[in-house]
């Protein structure tokens, strides 16, 4: 299925959740409207919105409070992608000029600064002080898991538990807290499912970044929006490497972890390490990893009533392995 297939039960609601995306996007400053208007017109998938709303829908019914925290999610998730382009000196998102391209970081961090607040505001306006309590210690966890890649990048050590533990902070605890933020909501937390969705969540962040991590070793610029070994560039050892690694002499792992630790790392070296990786079966070893996540995922709705949004949320948990981008 196409995620516009998978979507299909929350079409109505998602126009619905634009406009309240629309509200929250707003300043009297002319410059922040205009990379407001820039970040609309760059939208990603919405994934986490649209899970947010596939949860509600699942468990109860749709209000105007899960409008709002679907809103402010995607808002804060907005603020860290571009204060992570900053640090990583990345000049493009989604195939276009990031922000601090577009127009400096000095703006691009304001920006950022300027979105967090934004919707700390409107969140204690709301009184919503469960959004704010699981939402700010996500970030803090997102940071956290941030801060550990650069540690093990430094380093260049990185092993399964270690990489398992990135992942679930810097991806899947997202994932994770909007299932649950929007499941509590939906129920006034009375619902026996709200732990089952949030374990949903995490078991599809982990999906989804495994997936992200293989693409490093497979796709084109023109997929995902990042060349080739671009994580191998920047001394990243994701799960097709450290599987791979932990499958070769002491000899040939030592001869590829040198040259990762080298000043500058070439082309030549990274298509090498791209075959070494893929011929030692690590892309097939993250794929079927990845797919294990997917069953838990799915196991963990299967009590849920049925219904089209469960079916979709299904749907969404082999979506991400199957993706193609």
């Amino acid at each position: 299925m196409t995620l516009s297939q998978i979507l299909l039960p929350i079409n109505t609601l998602q126009v619905e959740f634009e406009k309240y995306l629309n509200n929250l996007l707003d300043s009297n400053i002319q410059l922040l409207r205009d990379v407001f208007n820039y970040i609309s017109d760059n939208k990603g998938k919405r994934l986490r919105p649209n899970l947010m709303l596939l949860a509600a829908s699942a468990l109860g019914s749709i209000n105007e409070q899960i409008y709002d925290n679907a809103a402010m999610v995607e808002l804060l998730h907005t603020s860290t992608l571009i204060h992570d382009d900053i640090v990583d000196e990345s000049l493009e998102r989604r195939g276009k000029p990031s922000i601090n391209a577009r127009w400096n970081n000095k703006i691009a961090v304001l920006s950022g600064d300027f979105i967090i607040s934004h919707v700390l505001r409107f969140a204690l306006k709301n009184k919503d002080f469960k959004f704010l309590d699981i939402c700010f210690k996500t970030i803090e966890t997102m940071t956290e898991g941030e801060l550990l890649a650069i540690q093990q990048s430094d380093k260049v050590e990185f092993d399964e538990e270690i990489y398992y533990k990135i992942i679930f902070a810097k991806t899947a605890s997202l994932i994770s807290s909007c299932c649950y933020i929007s499941a509590y909501t939906a129920t006034n937390g009375k619902s026996i499912y709200i732990e089952n969705l949030k374990k949903y969540g995490e078991y599809v962040g982990m999906a989804f970044q495994i997936r992200d991590d293989i693409f490093d070793y497979i796709s084109t610029s023109n997929t995902i929006g990042k060349p080739v070994g671009n994580d191998i560039k920047e001394r990243k050892l994701t799960l097709p490497l450290i599987y791979a690694l932990s499958k070769a002499s002491d000899s040939k792992r030592e001869e590829i972890l040198s040259k990762i630790r080298a000043q500058k790392i070439s082309t030549e070296t990274i298509n090498e390490i791209i075959d070494f990786t893929v011929k030692s079966g690590g892309i097939d070893y993250a794929m079927k990893e990845a797919e294990k996540f997917v069953d838990k995922a799915v196991d963990c709705i299967k009590h849920i009533p049925e219904s089209e949004a469960k079916n979709s949320l299904i749907a969404f948990a082999h979506y991400v392995i199957e993706r193609n981008k």
